[in-house]
């Protein structure tokens, strides 16, 4: 392998696209970067010539297409409650609208998984929209990439195939052009076992552990997001949550993925 060179400043851009097309073309063939930072890629002559900075895997991760939305469907039909699924029209239009954003996962030749996102200019703008309506915030070139969902089938779901879709988007994230941060407004999984609680008392609630109680604000904070604010309204047909979504960000250079898992 040849010796890695110093990027310079005004290389930055170049290289980090070099980086995220490397990227999503071994995660297209399965195989995928176990680098602490993907940006070292952007080094590497070929993805033939630098093997050993990849780990094959059981499943690949590709650019979604159109022809996948009977899937994508099935998918929100399977993860998500009746009254607060994304309609096929939206799914569809997501795809069109930025390409670049959505990522399937496939197992077997079939599609088991999907990350949604769009480009954003400013946190605020969150929080005077809905979940149905945030599309409209997209613009191209937005330096704030918004994860809108991550979607596994349940059956594959003890194999923590969220967490690995998620964790590489995270990654493709640091190294995709113009993102300089990572947002999204999440909803919380037992907060109506928990009625007691305020939201913004439930969203910061910790195990003796100092792990978050609830499971998905928990899901984003192991993987280094940072739990900022409940959104009033956000999801209105939400009622288990009082139509709140959570607002979590992370911090592209100075994340950190814990390790250390605990039980509930």
């Amino acid at each position: 392998m040849t010796t890695p060179t110093a990027i310079q400043p005004g290389q930055q851009n170049v290289s980090d696209e070099r980086a995220d097309a490397i990227l999503m073309a071994a995660a297209a063939l399965g195989l995928f970067s176990h680098e602490k930072s993907v940006k070292t890629l952007a080094e590497t002559p070929a993805l033939e010539s630098a093997p050993a900075q990849f780990e094959r895997r059981q499943y690949l991760i590709r650019f979604a297409r159109e022809e996948d939305l009977p899937a994508l469907v099935t998918l929100e039909q399977r993860c998500w409650a009746a009254h607060l699924r994304t309609s096929p029209e939206e799914i569809r239009n997501r795809i069109r609208r930025y390409p670049a954003g959505q990522l399937v996962m496939e197992m077997n030749g079939a599609v088991c998984g999907v990350i949604y996102s769009q480009r954003i200019h400013a946190l605020e703008d969150l929080g005077r929209t809905t979940s149905d309506a945030v599309w409209q915030f997209h613009a191209t070139g937005a330096p704030i990439l918004q994860l809108l969902a991550v979607n596994v089938l349940p059956d594959y779901q003890q194999i923590n195939l969220g967490d690995q879709l998620l964790e590489f988007m995270l990654q493709r994230a640091s190294v995709m052009k113009g993102v300089q941060s990572v947002a999204a407004v999440t909803l919380c999984k037992r907060y109506l076992q928990h009625r007691q609680c305020s939201v913004d008392e439930y969203i910061r609630w910790r195990t003796p552990h100092g792990k978050l109680r609830d499971p998905i604000l928990r899901f984003h904070e192991v993987h280094g997001a940072a739990i900022q604010y409940a959104i009033p309204n956000y999801r209105p047909a939400d009622t288990e949550n009082d139509g709140y979504g959570v607002l979590v960000t992370y911090d592209l250079e100075q994340r950190r993925r814990d390790e250390v898992i605990t039980a509930d």
